[in-house]
Formats: C-alpha cells, structure tokens, sequence
C-alpha cells in the first residue's frame, strides 16, 4: 500500500501547513521520493518553499510531479478540484497534500460527487 498523506482541518491557524512542510523537510533530507500538493490555490506554503524555481528564482507556472509542487485550489471551481483525480495518474509511491482551512467540507463534497476518497483507495492509497 503506498502512503497519500492529507493534512486537513476546518480551522484556520491550526497549523497545517507547518505540519506538511515538516513532512516535506523530512522527505527532502531524506531524498524520499514524493509528489507534494498544494491545494490553497494561489502560492501557498508548500510551493512557496518547495515549488521548482527558474534561473531567476521565480516560481515557474508549471511545476514537475515529484520535483515541484502540484497544485490546485480546493476552494476554487469544482474543474480545479477535480484535478486532484489526476495527481492519481501519477501513480507516485507516496503523496502529501496540505489542504487549506475549511477542507474536510469541501473533501466530503468530493466524496459524494467524485468519489475522491474511494478513487485513492483503488488506486492502491492508505
């Protein structure tokens, strides 16, 4: 079973983003393979610190699975979501999603329209 970590909590400030660049520190020290997501949408924690950057140090728009940070904004349009079913194409031997506040609304909504939870277990998840 591979590992698809969601830190997740419905309140703000609560720490959830520390806790996944803790994670993310972790897996970078020990040159764990991982995919990293960002689900806040604009820049946030985790493509801020570990987003792939070009020779200028700016951010590139589009990041490499496993190198950079996916990202998505779980707040943001229900096409945006579903692009969280595509980091499962990835088929990534473990994978870290930081989810903003108010996330498990919106992760129970894309159980019940998606099937989000039930896709990663077929896909072979913990």
């Amino acid at each position: 079973m591979k590992p698809f970590v969601i830190v997740i909590s419905d309140k703000g400030g609560a720490g959830k983003s520390a806790v996944s660049r803790l994670i993310a520190d972790y897996l970078v020290e020990n040159k764990t393979p991982a995919v990293l997501v960002d689900g806040d949408g604009e820049v946030g924690q985790l493509v801020k610190f570990y987003g792939e950057r070009d020779e200028n140090g700016r951010l590139k728009s589009k990041q490499t699975p496993g190198t950079g940070v996916m990202q998505f904004a779980l707040h943001g349009s229900e096409a945006d979501r579903e692009k969280i079913t595509s980091i499962l194409d990835l088929n990534a031997s473990l994978i870290v999603c930081d989810f903003p506040a108010a996330g498990l609304n919106v992760l129970e909504k894309l159980q019940k329209s998606l099937g989000l939870i039930d896709d990663i277990k077929s896909e072979g998840y913990t």
